[in-house]
């Protein structure tokens, strides 16, 4: 259904173009809860057994009855459950099993970013391609090669390996690899990339790229498959499993897979200086594993702009009332904080993105 799942009908579509409403993809479901009773404390009440668990703390309860009225005589009884369900989905009560005591008044600040010096801004951009890649298929050894001990031609070794699937040095896009001098590490003084790979070129050559072969988990120095296979060195976990190894390249730490991810980490460091930097992070991709140990959970953007609370503008106000004083309960608490940091945050993106124009198409 639309209506961010409460919608009465099941739709694939919701809204139209010309109607200026949401366009996005419906839910498999349909809200189809009728209340047994039309008296609104008991719409209320019976709300509060099936959602809650009848947990819910007179506050919140006196909140919600005061809305569902109000939403009744405006728009009537319909309009009013769906509101009442909206604001129970919204309750600590909702989110956590145990009681709710309520503390102090809650003080509402304005928005701030975790940390304190901004400093000069910088930003790390990843992106994280979840798929496989065959390095050898992108980068291969072209020419300028130093004697290998089991061949004097790198490329012809190459060519040797990869049997039909390699690339000829006709067909390669030549690129030159930098001298180094005596810490040179590189085998050939030229590479060759994936015939397809004019993007990559261009920014190689602009200085923009770097290319990084030969790298992956290790703890300690392998020599070769029978170091390998001896028992006697440390090796990272999961070494040949296709996501093990994804989480390693987002937490890189080799010794351990419970690890969070070293973005996340980073910002933990930034934060925790006497001085600390303000910090901020942003996913394209829902909530990355690299960024998962922050200070503060990633704000999700999508090609469409800031994920935004659907029902915000509506319920605002609301929250703030539910959300009006202090819980005792660490998870209730824990809970109320996450969720005005999350709508403070994606509110205060959205309103900065819905601001700003693009000078470059991408």
């Amino acid at each position: 259904s639309c209506e961010q799942g409460f919608g009465s009908t099941n739709q694939r579509r919701c809204g139209s173009e010309d109607s200026g409403q949401d366009f996005g993809r419906g839910v498999d479901a349909t809200m189809g809860f009728t209340p047994a009773s039309n008296d609104a404390e008991a719409v209320v009440d019976e709300l509060d057994l099936l959602l809650t668990g009848g947990r819910l703390s007179p506050h919140v309860r006196q909140v919600i009855l005061r809305k569902y009225l109000h939403r009744k005589d405006g728009w009537g009884e319909e309009d009013a459950v769906l509101h009442a369900m909206q604001l129970f989905t919204l309750s600590l009560e909702f989110h956590s099993t145990n009681f709710n005591a309520l503390g102090e008044p809650r003080v509402k600040s304005a928005y701030t970013t975790v940390g304190g010096v901004r400093g000069d801004y910088k930003a790390v951009v990843v992106l994280f391609m979840n798929g496989g890649l065959d390095s050898y298929s992108l980068l291969v050894p072209h020419s300028g090669c130093e004697p290998h001990p089991t061949h004097a031609d790198l490329h012809a070794e190459y060519m040797e390996v990869r049997g039909v699937v390699a690339f000829q040095k006709t067909d390669l896009l030549q690129i030159d690899v930098p001298d180094g001098g005596p810490n040179k590490t590189h085998p050939c003084s030229r590479m060759g990339l994936n015939p397809v790979s004019d993007t990559v070129k261009d920014l190689y050559e602009d200085g923009s790229l770097a290319l990084l072969a030969n790298i992956g988990s290790l703890i300690d120095p392998v020599a070769d498959k029978h170091e390998y296979r001896s028992g006697s060195l440390r090796l990272p976990p999961g070494l040949f499993s296709h996501s093990d190894q994804q989480e390693a390249a987002q937490n890189v730490y080799a010794q351990s897979m419970a690890m969070s991810g070293v973005l996340g980490r980073i910002m933990g460091v930034l934060t925790d200086y006497d001085t600390p930097f303000e910090v901020e992070s942003y996913s394209l991709s829902g909530n990355g594993f690299i960024l998962e140990g922050g200070p503060v959970p990633p704000t999700t953007v999508d090609n469409s702009g800031t994920n935004r609370f659907g029902w915000y503008s509506s319920v605002s106000s609301d929250i703030d009332e539910l959300l009006g004083n202090s819980s005792r309960s660490i998870f209730g608490e824990t809970m109320a904080r996450q969720l005005q940091a999350a709508f403070e945050s994606s509110e205060n993106l959205g309103q900065r993105l819905s601001e700003s124009t693009t000078e470059t198409e991408l």
